[in-house]
């Protein structure tokens, strides 16, 4: 079996080197590097004309060597594509190794996409954080009410619309203390917490907090609250904002709009995710 491979012994400016690849037949490869590193290496695929591709941007939420790339994307039978991966450093040398693997006509591949710095990757332990995204892509509301990539408008000011965008509750943010999903709590020796019937301790997650009840508006749930304070008593949590607001008790009760709360009735702008 041939390997592939680039060796690098000296500095090589524009950065690294170009391998041809002529896919035999058309649909997804992904292509991933082996290598000693410490500090890492990018990568980049490029077309016929040497006009870039594909940057790799370390964003495949299902690849979870930090170190190494993968880069996946669509290629045609016949066409021909040059390979680049190149270590971080330039003065770094040696060799770099890489795969090539055909996935199959098409493939579904998760991204990161949303922007702001609470945006994290970790390894497993969830204490080391290697990826920050910095950037991000713009949604678009689509009609069959979810959010897409938005690409922007043809020449005929159509909609375009990209990749279908989820939300992630499986990965680390610093952005709330609470975890986004109820976990169980585990002792310092890694042993599961429980309480004092022996039942285990459940930390709640921000989801069961109604964290995200756009159907809620955060007014609708600073009132919610206070009437969980009073057991859901709504003439107790009355008489409480009564105590709390004083003078201003009636301009309050109008803004937060509080009989309808106590009726149920709710003001956010949107539905539950």
């Amino acid at each position: 079996m041939e390997t592939n491979y680039f060796l690098y012994d000296r500095v090589i400016m524009p950065r690294g080197m170009f391998a041809k690849f002529v896919p035999e037949e058309s649909g997804v490869y992904r292509i991933t590097s082996r290598h000693e590193s410490k500090e890492g290496v990018d990568a980049w695929i490029f077309d016929e004309n040497r006009n870039v591709l594909l940057t790799y941007q370390m964003d495949e939420r299902n690849y979870n060597d930090s170190n190494n790339v993968s880069m996946i994307y669509y290629m045609e039978a016949g066409k021909e594509y040059f390979i680049d991966i190149a270590f971080w450093d330039v003065y770094e040398t040696g060799y770099i190794y890489y795969d090539i693997e055909f996935l199959g006509a098409e493939k579904d591949i998760f991204t990161l996409a949303s922007p702001g710095p609470f945006t994290y990757d970790s390894d497993a332990t969830g204490e080391n954080m290697y990826h920050v995204i910095a950037g991000g892509i713009k949604a678009v509301l689509g009609a069959d009410g979810y959010y897409y990539h938005d690409l922007g408008k043809d020449a005929n000011g159509n909609q375009l619309y990209g990749s279908l965008i989820y939300a992630d509750f499986t990965g680390v943010t610093s952005l709330f203390s609470n975890p986004i999903v109820s976990v169980p709590s585990y002792n310092a020796d890694g042993t599961p917490e429980l309480d004092a019937n022996g039942n285990p301790v459940i930390i709640k997650g921000i989801i069961d907090l109604n964290g995200f009840d756009f159907g809620k508006s955060e007014s609708d749930l600073e009132i919610i609250a206070y009437l969980k304070q009073h057991d859901n008593d709504v003439e107790a949590t009355d008489q409480y904002l009564k105590e709390l607001w004083g003078d201003t008790y009636e301009t309050y009760a109008e803004i937060y709009q509080i009989e309808d709360i106590f009726e149920g009735i709710y003001h956010g702008k949107g539905g539950d995710l």
